[in-house]
């Protein structure tokens, strides 16, 4: 219920397009400030495209989160409140290999 009433919101606000390395589509983000949303600040992000997708979330420009949303779906990551932080979002293409040694 949440995320419908996030995603009514996010769709009056103006949403950054996250584009790929051929310039397609494939996501849009919104930060929902704190005063608005009565507490934390949230971040809107939706996956416009048709198979499931990884993102990067920056804080400061360095990455702290890698959610994964499903194709047409959307997802409200709620983040915490600090002044000068800068939150942008990039389509995640790199693989890692866990080393558990």
């Amino acid at each position: 219920m949440a995320t419908l009433m996030m995603k009514k919101i996010a769709e009056d606000l103006n949403k950054t397009r996250v584009l790929d390395e051929n310039g397609a589509l494939v996501a849009y983000y919104a930060l929902l400030p704190a005063d608005f949303s009565g507490g934390d600040s949230k971040l809107y992000l939706e996956n416009p495209t048709s198979q499931r997708r990884m993102y990067r979330i920056y804080q400061n420009m360095k990455p702290f989160l890698f959610p994964i949303v499903p194709a047409h779906d959307c997802t409200v990551i709620y983040l915490t409140s600090d002044v000068g932080v800068e939150i942008t979002v990039a389509e995640h293409l790199e693989e890692y290999i866990y080393d558990s040694q």
